[in-house]
């Protein structure tokens, strides 16, 4: 696969993109003078057309890529969950039943006027949630994490079956080998519920 994507094409300013922004206050008023005089001019021969340009986006998805395709996906936005959760230009809404009990809005010491109202687990919410999709995305990528619940030595022989035609699989008595399924499907059960927190919080990745 190859990707690109640019920047976005932002509005150009006189005097918020350019080195006059960094002047002291004393020169606000020459800095507004010139965004006066040259603003309208930019506005004219620059920004009417270039905001309007498309984002510049080039993307090649090949063949390989469609045989593990949620591999795949997982390594094209795992480093953008993690950007925004070390970036956040805001907190989005996360409804208590996505969090742990002791998170929960409902167990907030804070008297709310209004649903409208943030309390002191706001922010935890929101960063539990994006916690278990990058959890999700990890173990989606490496999934040798299964590794974990195997245990022992496997030895097994294989016996005739009575009809002679079958041979039949039996572990010996060297055979240590034992599989922890409760704590595989507690751990599977994680990065799915990340899976589909992904889903339904898609929409607010804009922060």
């Amino acid at each position: 696969m190859i990707a690109f994507i640019g920047k976005y094409r932002n509005h150009f300013s006189i005097i918020y993109s350019t080195p006059l922004k960094n002047l002291p206050d004393k020169y606000d008023k020459y800095i507004e003078f010139i965004g006066f005089i040259f603003q309208p001019i930019i506005n004219v021969l620059w920004n009417s057309w270039y905001t309007n340009l498309n984002r510049l986006s080039f993307i090649k998805c090949s063949y390989q890529d469609t045989w593990a395709g949620y591999n795949t996906m997982a390594q094209l936005i795992l480093p953008i969950i993690k950007k925004s959760l070390k970036e956040k230009h805001g907190i989005p809404f996360v409804e208590d039943e996505d969090v742990p009990e002791n998170i929960r809005s409902s167990n907030s010491k804070e008297e709310k006027k209004s649903n409208y109202e943030i309390d002191e687990f706001y922010d935890k919410r929101w960063d539990y949630v994006t916690n278990e999709i990058i959890f999700a995305l990890e173990n989606t990528i490496d999934e040798s994490w299964e590794e974990q619940f195997y245990h022992g030595n496997l030895d097994v022989e294989f016996v005739p079956c009575e009809d002679e035609k079958y041979l039949e699989m039996v572990e010996t008595e060297k055979n240590t080998f034992w599989f922890d399924k409760k704590g595989y499907l507690e751990y599977n059960n994680r990065i799915v519920n990340g899976r589909m927190l992904l889903g339904k919080y898609w929409g607010n990745f804009w922060v």
